[in-house]
Parts: structure tokens; sequence; C-alpha cells
């Protein structure tokens, strides 16, 4: 990954103390400053790195608390369209109840005015005749005596 990194991570203090006497004896002051000047920076990418690595683990946390949360909403949505479709199914069985129902009642109704009227007229008829040679005598039925 970075060698460098893995590098600087696994040295102990005891060698970054060794590499700063070299410098001090190799050139003096100057080399000593850049060297000390080189580990801040190193320790300060190894701590932009360490931050960046912490960021992206609570960034997969999130994703994955995400993508549970949007698991649990799919699986609500798939039992809404499942339960759709039950009572979808018994409202065709209903509506097709009430189809039938319709089409008994109606029959039935004009079966009910068929046999009303045929009544009405039978008992028309009935007083007609039972009536008629009544009314006929009493009122003199159209002749003249």
């Amino acid at each position: 990954m970075f060698p460098e990194i893995r590098e600087l991570a696994n040295e102990d203090p005891l060698s970054v103390r060794e590499a700063i006497t070299q410098q001090l004896q190799k050139g003096g002051h100057a080399t000593l400053t850049e060297t000390l000047h080189d580990l801040h920076a190193q320790y300060d990418d190894l701590r932009k790195l360490e931050d960046s690595v912490l960021e992206l683990r609570d960034l997969f946390l999130y994703l994955g608390a995400l993508v549970d949360e949007q698991g649990r909403l799919l699986d609500n949505i798939e039992l809404n369209v499942n339960n759709t479709e039950e009572y979808t199914g018994a409202a065709v069985v209903h509506l097709e109840r009430a189809k039938e129902h319709k089409e008994s009642y109606d029959s039935k109704r004009w079966w009910f005015w068929l046999i009303s009227w045929g009544t009405v007229i039978v008992i028309l008829i009935i007083v007609g005749i039972c009536v008629g040679p009544a009314l006929m005598a009493c009122c003199g039925g159209g002749k003249d005596k």
C-alpha cells in the first residue's frame, strides 16, 4: 500500500533518535531542522490518513445502516403489494356475488310486477263478472221496459 508509511509506523522512538543523532553528526543544525520538519510532515500525513480511514469507516457504517433500512422498506412494500393482491381478489369475488344478487333481484322484481298486475287484472275480471249483472239489473241495464 504505502511502504514508507508502514516503515514510519513501525519505527520506534529510539530509531528516530538515532536518525536525529546521525543527522547532527553529519551536517549539523540545518539538516536536523529539515529532518525534524520531515518527521513532522510525515506525522501530519499519518494523522490525515488515519482521519480519512476513520471517515471512510463511518461512511461504510452509514451506508450499511442505509441499506438495512432500505431492505426493511422494500420488505414492507412487498408485504403491502401482497396484501393488495389478496384484497383485490376478495373484492372481485364480492363484485361477482353482487352482480349475481342484482340479476336475481331484477328477475324477482319483474316476476313480482307481472304477478301483481296479473292479480289486479284477474280481480277486476272477477268483480266485473260478479257485479256486472247486478249493475245491469239495478240500473236498467240499458234496455227500456
